[in-house]
């Protein structure tokens, strides 16, 4: 094999080396963006299957709902006693739940809606009575200074908050707050409902 012939081949093999690491390098950066991609969707996958669990527990609850209120109504078989559901709500545990648990609350835009919101104390957390609480409505976002600056108030199970209808979609967040008599205080509690503003009929002239 002449000089010539055999830098060529030197040349070649030296060429395909750097192609064959070249490709390896793009190869290993491919296969890190699948498995970001993966993970990814893996989360995804998770939050999905949560949100599953969340509406089968709502539609199992509203067929109950249904249920007891098809058999109890005037007209119904004579026959059927009247069927008595216990319903637990799926939010009970985080301790506040506006309108029972609900999805949305509506009205003709403009007007104002009282949304009724529950509070419920976890037990396990707090060794005492609940004796106090302190509320903040309508913000989404809220860090333990804000709450550390309302003010407390008497404990009740229950509150009603008149809320603004706007045109379109908005949220209504609530958040709570627990204090027993020897002074433990609970971890911050969110709640949150759709509300719908739908434009009234206008009169026509």
């Amino acid at each position: 094999m002449t000089g010539a012939a055999r830098f060529i081949v030197i040349v070649g093999v030296v060429l395909l080396v750097v192609g064959m690491g070249a490709l390896a390098i793009h190869f290993s950066e491919i296969n890190q963006q699948m498995n970001v991609v993966i993970v990814t969707m893996e989360a995804e996958v998770d939050r999905l299957e949560e949100w599953n669990a969340y509406q089968s527990t709502q539609i199992g609850e509203q067929r109950l709902s249904l249920q007891a209120w098809s058999t109890s109504k005037p007209g119904g078989n004579p026959d059927q006693s009247p069927m008595t559901v216990t319903l637990t709500p799926y939010d009970r545990i985080y301790g506040v739940l506006i309108e029972e648990g609900r999805c949305c609350v509506g009205g003709i835009a403009g007007e104002t809606a009282n949304v009724r919101v529950q509070f419920f104390p976890r037990m396990n957390e707090l060794p005492g009575a609940v004796v106090e609480m302190r509320v903040i409505a309508g913000s989404q976002s809220i860090s333990q200074l804000d709450m550390d600056a309302q003010p407390w108030e008497r404990y009740s199970e229950e509150k009603t908050f008149p809320v603004q209808l706007a045109t379109n979609w908005t949220t209504f967040w609530v958040h709570a707050q627990f204090r027993t008599a020897a002074g433990d205080i609970s971890e911050i509690y969110t709640d949150e409902v759709a509300v719908e503003g739908i434009p009234g009929a206008t009169a026509t002239p």
